[in-house]
């Protein structure tokens, strides 16, 4: 029963996580955003807790020009302290440059998942970028860095 009990609230906390930065995101891409795709779910365990984390990104254009947003997402299956999960936002070209990285954003007390996104707009063409954030969580006597994975690359900017 203990198996089937992760596997179920795994799943939630998944579905729950992917849901908040699915609409988080979805409110910071304005109207004539050309496109976005996700990476696939990085899933692991640490100090007692499960954890998802994955990436978004999203090319597009808005009245300040073109644009490439990187998403990085983490869930927990349950709710944690704060300061227990951070993620980090990362922006690269398609020659795997890093072009540019958010801060690390730690979670507030009680949360199960959290996004935090950075924007690149020095763009002209149409060149093709793509997320991989890294994300950290608390192990008791320090944090554990994880690295997510990438999305495809992505450059429609219409």
């Amino acid at each position: 029963m203990g198996l089937k009990n992760n596997i179920k609230n795994s799943v939630k906390a998944f579905i729950c996580g992917a849901l908040i930065a699915n609409l988080s995101v979805g409110a910071m891409i304005s109207a004539n955003a050309g496109s976005s795709n996700s990476s696939l779910v990085y899933n692991f365990s640490d100090y007692g807790h499960t954890y998802n984390a994955w990436n978004n990104m999203t090319t597009g254009s808005d009245s300040n020009g073109k644009y490439a947003t990187a998403a990085t997402s983490i869930s927990c299956t349950t709710s944690v302290s704060g300061g227990t999960m951070c993620v980090q936002p990362r922006v690269y070209d398609s020659a795997g440059n890093l072009k540019t990285y958010g801060e690390w954003k730690y979670n507030s007390d009680g949360v199960s998942a959290m996004m935090f996104s950075q924007t690149y707009r020095i763009i002209s063409g149409s060149p093709a970028f793509y997320s991989q954030g890294y994300v950290q969580v608390w192990m008791g006597t320090g944090y554990h860095t994880y690295g997510t994975y990438r999305t495809p690359n992505l450059n429609d900017y219409t």
